[in-house]
């Protein structure tokens, strides 16, 4: 059977699930949620650890179960493997000339990035290449729908011959889960929980189809059907109805409960959050008298970034200072990270607060990936220079940098390019001197015959498996390079940059990752060196590296969808401007609008991934600004970080109807010349 508990901010959904669960029960959480749910199963069950409940994702239940159940022999192309495949794929045909539209985006990561999302959703549609191939037969040759339809069939039809026999995707890997359910004895008696979704791809909607026929399930939402505002809640509407639809096919029981009880806020007083969670979104909104939650608001404009991160700096120092807040009761939040995420890190780290920034990490300009895309370019481009000092100054090479500066000092004086690297030096022996002169011959020599064991090894078979296994033999022998990962990340958390610790400690396993993948998507073919380097770097594109807060009491910055917490004493909102809040959404997507209604028309649904977006942004900023119950600071800035003109956000301009009593603040130096003593919060002045 399932059950659907539903309820709006106000209850606090995690006190309701373990107050109701029962004995050993699984609770299923998005994958960047686990931490989060993991802290509120502590609180509120007062443990210091936990194995019961057991917080975990569907994507690693279903592996679990695969695994008690006797999993499959084929091979798994990941996330990774599969734009690595696509890559390859989409470069082939157009090589041979059968893109007629999309031939030229060929070798563009954001293209193949498109591509992947676009198979994907056919794939947990059930849509086959023969079944999208039969609609472009349909339409007019003429149109350039119909070229664009072509060349993606082209390009699904290719990527799965090159899955057929024994490989498989992660859209195929949750098929198996599926029957898995069926078998396992592990899920007997237990029961489930499923927290934190907005929505549910076709497929896991599939898999949890399948835990209703065995196991008690529970889905928890964030909604309100009946409410003026529950157009907020159409997102979580539809899932309500697809898992009342999916109960109904299986014959199975199912009730929709309202949550009642558990609330987040204790007492009568209400606070600025309170007031928003109702209001918010309201048509027309309410105004709040002046009382306890407007005398907590605090909102502020901005001549610029700097101006605007260096106010709110000031005002987390207060509430340090004389609220007795702790860094971990207060949340930061900028929907702009890319932009302005350095700025807001740079000037409270002149405060003296830390902020660590929750965000996913690319890896391509980590020491480690630099090393092992440099190594393969020196080999295929004949010993650039470039590409050597690129190789040396990733700071995991045998040489020393007062060697490298040798070394690039010389080569630049001397004009050393290309093959003149693998032989002696012949200039400024006696500018030098013999010993100083000798050294710098030693160490060119060191490193030619350090990069010259790689290729003779490397160059021994043109098939991409034995070349990716002697890259493997050289990075984790004669170059030891975990070794040496290890020690960077050591000597980086040392000096206080945990983040690039992190991502140090993690990015081996990735490029081992993706090295696996090559091996499993195109172990037998015989690409060119410049083709293998494409598909690597295509690899480490798609590779994003997540972190863990270096401490538990500190201040975190994120961003409205990204970022979710249990419970906040004050939130921070920065960049409330036009365009930021909410997020505009600029969609990259391969089909217009009007392409996929043309689409839909012949009965081809695809995803209207633009309109679950803002449904899903809208939900998270009313879940963020519904968070603070003691303090809430927002500002804008009259300035982006380039000095275009910006705006304050529709969202910003309703909170100011809702607390009308609340005057709008200055930046630091507006509020200095006013209150002096206001600048002595900065520890500097």
């Amino acid at each position: 059977m399932i059950r659907i508990f539903y309820g709006r901010e106000t209850v606090d959904k995690a006190k309701f699930i373990f107050e109701h669960a029962g004995t050993r029960p699984i609770v299923l959480v998005p994958d960047q949620f686990t931490l989060e749910a993991e802290r509120e199963a502590l609180f509120h069950l007062g443990k210091e650890a936990i194995l019961d409940p057991e917080i975990t994702s569907i994507s690693r239940l279903g592996f679990r179960l695969l695994s008690e159940t006797g999993g499959v022999k084929k091979k798994m192309i990941d996330s990774y493997g599969r734009h690595i495949l696509l890559t390859s794929v989409i470069h082939e045909l157009a090589e041979k000339g059968e893109l007629s539209v999309y031939g030229a985006l060929s070798g563009k990561s954001a293209f193949t990035g498109l591509v992947n999302d676009f198979i994907s959703d056919l794939k947990q549609r059930g849509i086959r290449p023969e079944m999208a191939a039969e609609i472009q037969a349909a339409l007019p040759k003429e149109e350039i729908l119909a070229r664009k339809m072509t060349d993606l069939c082209r390009i699904y039809a290719r990527y799965e011959e090159k899955l057929a026999g024994n490989l498989l995707d992660t859209e195929d890997y949750i098929d198996l889960f599926i029957p898995a359910v069926g078998k396992s004895k592990a899920l007997a008696g237990r029961e489930i929980w499923i927290w934190g979704f907005d929505s549910l791809s076709p497929k896991n909607a599939e898999f949890v189809k399948a835990l209703m026929r065995v196991c008690s399930v529970n889905l928890v939402v964030t909604a309100s059907p009946d409410s003026p505002d529950r157009e907020l809640f159409a997102a979580t509407r539809r899932l309500m109805e697809q898992m009342m639809r999916a109960a109904r096919e299986l014959g199975v029981e199912w009730v929709v409960e309202k949550m009642e009880g558990s609330p987040k806020a204790e007492g009568d007083r209400e606070s600025a959050g309170m007031v928003l969670e109702r209001e918010l979104f309201s048509i027309p909104p309410t105004p709040e008298k002046a009382g306890n939650a407007s005398a907590q608001v605090t909102l502020a404009a901005a001549a610029n970034c700097y101006s605007e991160a260096a106010a709110a700096a000031a005002y987390v120092t207060r509430l340090l200072r004389e609220e007795g807040l702790r860094r971990r009761d207060i949340l930061l939040v900028c929907n702009d990270l890319n932009s302005r995420g350095t700025i807001i890190k740079r000037v409270f780290a002149e405060y003296g607060m830390s902020v660590f920034t929750d965000e996913k990490r690319s890896v391509l300009s980590n020491p480690a990936v630099i090393y092992v895309i440099s190594l393969l370019e020196i080999i295929s481009g004949g010993y650039k220079t470039k590409d050597l000092f690129r190789f040396l100054k990733t700071g995991l090479t045998p040489l020393l940098t007062e060697q490298i500066s040798e070394l690039e000092n010389y080569a630049i004086k001397y004009k050393i390019r290309g093959g003149f690297w693998k032989k002696p030096f012949r200039y400024g022996k006696q500018e030098y001197g013999e010993e100083a002169f000798a050294a710098l011959e030693a160490d060119r020599e060191a490193l030619i015959s350090f990069l010259s064991e790689f290729e003779t090894d490397f160059r021994a078979s043109r098939r991409a498996e034995d070349r990716i296994r002697a890259l493997y033999r050289f990075l984790s022998g004669r170059a030891e390079l975990p070794g040496r990962i290890d020690a960077m990340a050591k000597e980086q958390a040392e000096l206080g940059f945990t983040d690039a610790a992190q991502e140090l400690a993690q990015v081996y396993a990735a490029i081992l990752s993706v090295l696996d993948q090559i091996v499993n998507g195109i172990g037998e073919e015989t690409p060119s060196i410049e083709t293998l380097v494409e598909l690597l770097r295509a690899g480490f594109e798609s590779v994003q590296l997540g972190i863990l807060p270096p401490a538990a009491d500190g201040l975190v910055l994120g961003t409205m969808q990204r970022t979710r917490t249990g419970r906040a004493r004050a939130l921070v909102v920065l960049g409330a401007n036009d365009g930021l809040l909410p997020l505009e959404i600029l969609p990259e997507e391969l089909l217009s609008e009007n392409e996929k209604k043309r689409l839909s028309q012949q009965n081809f649904d695809v995803a209207d991934l633009t309109e679950q977006r803002v449904q899903e942004e809208k939900l998270a900023i009313y879940r963020t600004l519904s968070l603070p119950s003691e303090f809430l600071y927002m500002s804008y800035t009259a300035s982006d970080p380039e000095g275009n003109e910006q705006r304050p956000s529709r969202i910003f301009q309703t909170v100011r109807k809702i607390f009308p009593t609340v005057g709008l603040s200055g930046d630091l130096e507006e509020i200095g010349k006013r209150e002096p003593m206001v600048l002595m919060e900065e520890e500097r002045s």
